[in-house]
């Protein structure tokens, strides 16, 4: 999926605290899913998600442990680290922030509570099911076509990261997979864009060539991650 509809859905529909509670929590929920990742089961794991396994830092980043969700078969949690970004109107670490503050108004400040909830009393935790309910919702409302699907956002997320410079083996860190053939398998360039390759060059620098030699701009303006400057070496200038 072009991560760009999202970035121009949220964009359009202004800052946080303007949104309701409902659009509050599908922007957190769609932002998460896409930064971190995710299917729907793994923000609603049977074994709960709780805000005591969000983490603020002091940086502007969040670290956001993940524990009994499909990779993790010895329960021992992964661990994913998310920066902010440089629009608030599609930061994933703001979103999250402001919905756990605006949630703690209908429930309690328990940091045992889960974090995404019902918008109705009792308050009770998502299920994976309501989960993806919530990210079609956002394909509709993005303007995408229908075969996109909830648990086209995990793909989606490890190529708008590898796009932003996110070598391999982290992108297979983040979205838990097990190896980086199987990241290479899923990551879904040439769904988006069809002049896309990969290569590897020594030292493990992997990057994103394009045959005009440019990042479109519908990528690059769309990506929910930094894309820093290629070194000289990767793009050919210091030859």
């Amino acid at each position: 999926m072009p991560t760009n509809n999202f970035v121009k859905l949220f964009k359009n529909w202004g800052a946080n605290e303007n949104l309701s509670l409902r659009r509050l929590r599908q922007k957190a929920v769609t932002l998460l899913a896409l930064t971190a990742m995710c299917r729907p089961s793994d923000l609603a794991p049977r074994v709960g998600f709780m805000r005591d396994q969000i983490h603020f830092n002091d940086d502007g980043s969040m670290t956001v442990l993940f524990y009994g969700i499909k990779n993790d078969t010895d329960r021992h949690g992964f661990e994913v680290r998310i920066g902010r970004s440089e629009c608030a109107l599609t930061d994933p670490v703001l979103c999250l922030k402001d919905y756990i503050r605006r949630t703690n108004q209908n429930n309690t400040e328990s940091q045992k509570q889960p974090v995404f909830i019902t918008l109705l009393p009792p308050f009770k935790a998502l299920s994976a099911q309501s989960v993806g309910t919530i990210l079609r919702q956002s394909i509709a409302d993005a303007g995408l076509d229908e075969s996109f699907t909830p648990r086209s956002f995990r793909p989606t997320g490890a190529t708008a990261a590898v796009v932003g410079g996110v070598e391999p083996h982290v992108a297979r860190s983040l979205g838990r997979w097990k190896s980086e053939e199987e990241v290479d398998s899923w990551l879904v360039h040439s769904k988006v864009i069809s002049g896309f390759q990969t290569s590897v060059r020594p030292g493990h620098w992997y990057r994103i060539r394009f045959r005009d030699r440019k990042v479109p701009a519908d990528l690059r303006a769309g990506s929910l991650f930094t894309l820093p400057p290629m070194p000289p070496e990767a793009d050919g200038s210091a030859r």
